[in-house]
């Protein structure tokens, strides 16, 4: 099988949430090496757990990472702004597909 990282890098100049925590990295006096980083959990790319969105049910700590990994069905977004429901309801999406919404930050 063939894996790809989909992960974007992480940059000032990456997206974040409206109103949320700005992506800042600071190198240590002593050492390039050493780095603080400051972001938002819905900074770049990530994972939204069901207690996301259910607020019941396991954070992403309790995901089997197993559980990422394998064959998704990949699906264009074509709301600039945002996910709706209503798109995806238009999507042929079935009980334990692994899927991943292409949006605009995917540029």
């Amino acid at each position: 099988m063939k894996f790809y990282d989909i992960t974007l890098p992480l940059s000032k100049d990456g997206p974040a949430w409206p109103g949320d925590i700005a992506f800042s990295r600071t190198e240590t006096k002593t050492s390039a090496i050493k780095s603080k980083l400051v972001m938002s959990s819905h900074f770049g790319t990530h994972i939204d757990a069901p207690k996301h969105f259910l607020f019941k049910g396991p954070g992403v700590d309790q995901l089997d990472p197993n559980a990422l990994v394998g064959i998704y069905k990949i699906f264009t977004i074509k709301n600039k702004k945002e996910i709706t429901v209503a798109e995806i309801k238009k999507f042929d999406i079935q009980k334990g597909n692994r899927v991943l919404f292409k949006t605009a930050n995917s540029a």
